[in-house]
């Protein structure tokens, strides 16, 4: 009964955190509770799609007819309802018709601690849709001890099959429920002593809203939506941290993609830097806490892996906001310190040798090392430059905060230096190529336009390197040839996307691999453009273009294509992209507050023009800012005025309002302390740190 034959494009984890392998479902509602074999990277490449006895199969034979959710059936992925429950919480639902039946299987994970075990409960509800009685037959396939039964039993049990003869009334429903444990040590009888479904399913519930409350969170957005996208992302991630056997905690990329299923099921070591900055961002600063201690995390900056340059200036950069925002200086003794310097060390290490030839090749220029980063095939890269920028910055504030003036004065030269090299790299390489923007290769693009549009690359340069904005948060950033030509090379990439032959839609980066439609990156690359004043607004688009895109609920594909149709499941390639998902939590939480080294807290960067009406609200609770405190805020819009209201703060909380609208509209602005300092051109007011309600009086347009 494997109607599944090995595909593996539309699934979603269902998994509890730490805890390992994870238990997945499919859109069709099927259930694959335990892994068979867990592959050992990087020693055993081998990948594995799940086998027939390894997933839980539903059927229903009726009128001598079988019906089962055809997943390769473009008409049937038509038909499925597949969602999230409350489109936050963990509990995934799959709805499909069987003639005059509709099957409708909920599953989710919770973990027993007094039996330190995961067991998944799951609740099938089979409804007679017609005013006749109908006889038929409800077929699992796996047996009472396995998917063990907690209301009805089968009225036949076999070694791997469940039967139920069943009976339904006109418009007649029933419920059955069953636990599956992931580990398969409990007895039968233990799994029953649980409780039923429903009780489980709000004890869950409890456990994630309790979870949530402790970190930032979206109140209440013009896009209700991202509230509940926000809050279910970074449950996910959540249940991708993995417990290994020496204590270890690692944040996985746990995807895969639809020929290797579990290929991302491991860490990446430019990836995992991003994601715990997330974390901490949040304020989850335990969970990030223990990502940063792990063994895997102190080699990331020690050991070049998959040739990820980029990777090594990142793991200074998670110290610098660990610092940042929990204050937290007990964590940084002698030790820490002297890995962190020499981690720098190894920027300038990654260099090119300089010649002094006027014009040398690109390989004598100072520039970052030839690198995979961008998975390519070798090319000195955009990325690997703005990162190293990045991730000096992030040194010399660590350097200043403890008082090491030497290496402050050192950052700053290496700073200044790679800068110079890069900004000279970008003429020549525009110069050779007679452009007027810049890409994200400076010795040979072909290799990128093979596998899709260069704006992708481009944007995706931007991503990883999480430059030009979020460096900038941490003081003034070089400049030169890669900001005067920041705005052109993103104008380029809208260009190239018309002019591509991969039918790549507004709103979109494109993506690789052969689908070039769209990517979970595609929020991500967005949120650096905050660093525009030109297109610092577009982040909304890119995540609604995710929102109107999904491959299955809240989950993209690397590379996914079209849908067939824009309300069914018919887009291919669902995985967990990890990486992807914190990026896009960071594009909602950037465009309305980002946090400066200083002290300085900016709201509404990249609210979007269409945010801007009356009756709109955004609102944000417990946000992170400098020193372990939290920062809870309130924008309300009317026609005549914006309100703001925040919690209480502190020298030098101040806060710069930065709504793009507000330009050259602003009228007059007021405290109950008196009038507040703006910048009429520039749409920028003054909220010092005494002041904890303004009003912001505008014209509109």
């Amino acid at each position: 009964m494997n109607y599944y034959k090995n595909n593996t494009n539309h699934w979603l984890y269902i998994g509890w955190e730490n805890s390992y392998p994870k238990s997945f479902v499919f859109m069709g509602g099927a259930l694959c509770a335990k892994r068979p074999w867990i592959p050992s990277y990087p020693d055993d490449p081998k990948m594995e799609s799940p086998q027939e006895n390894n997933i839980i199969q539903y059927v229903i034979d009726l009128n001598k007819k079988r019906y089962y959710p055809d997943e390769f059936s473009i008409e049937q992925k038509k038909k499925i309802k597949w969602k999230i429950d409350g489109g936050i919480y963990p509990c995934i639902s799959s709805s499909w018709k069987a003639g005059p039946i509709i099957l409708t299987c909920h599953h989710f994970a919770r973990k027993i601690d007094s039996k330190n075990a995961i067991i998944i409960f799951s609740k099938i509800t089979i409804k007679n849709t017609t005013k006749k009685n109908i006889d038929f037959n409800f077929l699992i396939n796996s047996n009472k001890n396995t998917h063990v039964p907690l209301k009805k039993d089968p009225d036949t049990n076999k070694k791997n099959e469940m039967i139920y003869h069943l009976k339904l009334k006109k418009l007649e429903n029933i419920n059955l429920q069953f636990a599956s444990n992931v580990d398969r040590f409990l007895r039968r009888e233990t799994l029953k002593s649980f409780g039923n479904f429903d009780g489980n399913l709000v004890l869950l519930k409890k456990h994630y809203t309790d979870e949530l409350k402790r970190i930032a969170r979206p109140v209440k957005l013009p896009n209700n939506n991202l509230i509940s996208l926000y809050k279910n992302l970074q449950i996910t991630l959540w249940s991708s941290f993995v417990k290994e056997t020496n204590g270890d905690i690692e944040l996985r990329g746990s995807g895969g993609n639809p020929h290797t299923f579990y290929q991302y099921d491991r860490t990446f070591s430019h990836d995992v830097p991003d994601m715990v900055n997330q974390f901490i961002k949040d304020g989850d600063f335990e969970r990030a806490r223990s990502i940063i201690e792990s063994s895997y995390f102190q080699r990331l900056g020690h050991e070049l892996e998959q040739n990820y340059i980029d990777a090594i200036p990142k793991y200074i950069v998670s110290y610098a906001y660990y610092l940042q925002f929990t204050g937290d200086r007990d964590f940084f003794n002698k030790k820490t310190i002297n890995r962190i310097k020499s981690v720098a060390r190894k920027i300038s290490f990654y260099r090119t040798r300089k010649s002094k030839k006027k014009n040398p090749p690109i390989y004598q220029t100072g520039i970052m090392r030839k690198s995979g980063t961008l998975d390519n095939v070798g090319d000195y890269l955009l990325v690997d430059n703005f990162a190293a920028i990045h991730g000096l910055l992030a040194y010399k504030y660590l350097s200043s905060e403890f008082s090491l003036q030497k290496e402050v004065q050192w950052a700053e030269a290496q700073i200044q230096d790679i800068n110079t090299c890069l900004n000279k790299a970008l003429d020549n390489s525009m110069a050779r190529r007679k452009l007027n923007y810049y890409m994200c290769a400076f010795q040979d693009k072909t290799t990128f336009w093979k596998r899709g549009y260069d704006g992708n690359w481009l944007g995706t340069s931007l991503m990883m390197s999480t430059f030009p904005w979020n460096a900038s948060l941490k003081g003034e950033l070089p400049s030169g040839t890669w900001k005067k030509y920041f705005d052109r090379s993103l104008q380029a990439c809208e260009s190239l996307r018309k002019r591509s032959p991969y039918n790549i839609p507004e709103n979109s980066w494109g993506a690789w691999w052969g689908h070039e439609y769209g990517s979970c990156y595609n929020a991500g690359i967005s949120t650096q453009t905050l660093y525009s004043e030109k297109f610092r607004t577009k982040i909304i688009d890119y995540i609604e273009f995710l929102l109107d895109n999904q491959s299955a609920p809240n989950q993209w594909g690397e590379s996914f294509d079209q849908s067939i149709d824009r309300d069914s499941w018919t887009i291919p390639a669902a995985d967990l992209e990890t990486w992807g998902l914190s990026f896009t939590k960071q594009a909602i939480l950037e465009m309305c507050i980002s946090v400066k080294l200083d002290g300085q807290i900016i709201l509404g960067r990249g609210i979007p023009d269409k945010w801007i009406y009356n009756g709109a609200v955004i609102a944000w609770n417990s946000v992170p800012i400098n020193n372990n405190r939290r920062l809870s805020f309130k924008i309300s819009i009317t026609n005549k005025y914006i309100s703001i209201e925040t919690s209480k703060r502190r020298s030098p909380e101040t806060i710069i309002l930065n709504i793009a609208y507000l330009k050259n509209k602003i009228t007059h602005a007021q405290s109950d302390k008196g009038e507040l300092k703006i910048n009429k051109v520039r749409g920028v007011v003054t909220i010092p740190p005494e002041t904890n309600k303004a009003l912001i009086y505008y014209k509109k347009s």
